[in-house]
């Protein structure tokens, strides 16, 4: 598999959130993960891929590991040995809408990306932000 993602072109998030997980790879983990999370309330089996994408994997940027920005499609995050925050999302997101299919939002900074999943109610407190804009950066 790493022989066909080697040559492999930088996409948006948006498509690298979407490319499917091979028919093998599959069928050897989201069984598994959608029997275990569905015992679960759909807040704590959230929980447990937010850790479990977190986690599971050694961290490491890619430009320590590459020498520039490499984005993992979600099963390449499976397969290499470290990940950094964009190849995370990209599985925790294709996680998410394959068990629960939920509303998500992807956040993009300058090197970081996050994630929220929007659940039917909503869960913790509300922050209210006062924006101050100014043409003078």
């Amino acid at each position: 598999m790493n022989d066909i993602f080697a040559n492999y072109p930088i996409v948006d998030f948006e498509t690298c959130f979407n490319i499917p997980l091979s028919k093998e790879t599959y069928e050897s983990i989201m069984p598994y993960l959608k029997q275990y999370t569905s015992k679960m309330p759909t807040k704590k089996g959230i929980d447990y891929l937010t850790q479990f994408t977190r986690y599971a994997f050694l961290y490491e940027d890619d430009r320590e590991i590459y020498g520039a920005e490499k984005r993992f499609a979600p099963e390449q995050t499976l397969i290499n040995d470290m990940s950094d925050c964009d190849d995370r999302a990209a599985l925790f997101f294709y996680l998410v809408k394959e068990i629960y299919d939920l509303p998500m939002i992807a956040l993009r900074y300058s090197t970081h990306v996050t994630l929220a999943a929007q659940f039917d109610k909503p869960i913790g407190q509300s922050n209210n932000f006062q924006v101050i804009t100014t043409d003078k950066i």
